[in-house]
């Protein structure tokens, strides 16, 4: 029999679940499943879908396991973080039967990048939001965490993915209005969502089952329309970047090391966004080092987990 940890990474669009021996620290499943936000889809699809990626972590019968940590998206790691994720945390660790841990998910990926010392962390995906700890965490007293975006709605999270779309949405409309520039978004916003007639994306755009998710996706077509020169593209990729830029200013003032990991489809993915984010950084801070984390937010969960249980990761 095993003991194992189980680490999840739940995000905006997926959640990202990962086993590991609790001993030697050897992964033994993986599984991706849709998101857990239970602020969005409510607490018994945030249930159903955990149990499914249990399921899929296609664990022995004779395994067990000792403890689980949530990266919840719905958590902000303020003050009151715990009470936020309480009712994900509290269904998790009775079904289980097993100490459940939670922290924001954006906490976890900053756990994955620093193993809990100091040190400061930024995703761009679907929202935005960072995350800093200016001295190492300790389980057993809250310390100070800084935190800066993850705001959702109605800003839906500068330099994000949602809010790339949505402004880029809002730059077609103007245009097929007759208001605003012309702009190649708007032979792209028809064929992204399939339709021959401007007017015929209300029922789409207004439809209850258009998620965050489903709209961030357009964020890569605003950044084809950049590269190909688009000017209206490339004002809002370079806002974008320009955002994301001040969120890692704000938490790089208070660090002692200058270093940030990035993460998340915008930042690893979008070029422009990307280019515009480093040179705003390195302008204000130029001794700062811009590293993508070697492990996923779904192991920083998992050693957040064995440090709260007081396992020994020296051996792994």
């Amino acid at each position: 029999m095993a003991e194992i940890l189980i680490g999840v990474d739940g995000g905006g669009t997926k959640t990202n679940l990962l086993a590991v021996n609790a001993v030697s620290g050897e992964v033994v499943g993986k599984a991706t499943v849709g998101s857990i936000h239970a602020l969005s889809f409510g607490l018994q699809t945030a249930m159903e879908r955990l149990r499914k990626g249990i399921v899929s972590l296609q664990l022995s019968k004779d395994d067990h396991i000792i403890g689980i940590a949530l990266g919840d998206p719905a958590i902000d790691d303020t003050s009151v973080a715990t009470l936020s994720g309480a009712p994900l945390r509290q269904a998790v660790q009775e079904e289980l039967g097993c100490p459940c841990f939670s922290k924001s998910d954006v906490f976890m990926a900053l756990y994955a990048f620093t193993g809990g010392t100091s040190g400061a962390f930024l995703v761009a995906g679907t929202g935005s939001m960072g995350v800093a700890l200016p001295a190492s965490y300790d389980h057993s007293s809250e310390n100070r965490v800084l935190t800066v975006g993850g705001w959702g709605n109605p800003t839906y999270d500068p330099g994000s993915g949602c809010s790339i779309a949505v402004q880029a949405i809002c730059a077609a409309i103007k245009a097929f209005d007759g208001v605003g520039p012309a702009t190649t978004l708007c032979d792209e916003l028809l064929s992204f969502y399939s339709v021959e007639q401007p007017r015929d994306l209300i029922n789409i755009l207004n439809g209850q089952g258009i998620t965050r998710g489903d709209m961030a996706a357009f964020a890569k077509q605003v950044d084809a329309c950049a590269q190909d020169g688009d000017t209206v593209a490339l004002d809002i990729l370079t806002q974008a970047g320009r955002d994301l830029a001040d969120y890692a200013c704000r938490m790089l003032s208070e660090m002692t090391c200058p270093n940030i990991g990035i993460y998340g489809s915008v930042l690893l993915n979008n070029q422009t966004v990307r280019r515009i984010f480093e040179q705003q950084v390195l302008e204000r801070f130029p001794q700062t080092t811009i590293r993508i984390p070697e492990n996923p937010p779904e192991y920083g969960a998992v050693l957040f987990a064995a440090d709260a249980l007081g396992i020994d990761r020296r051996k792994w």
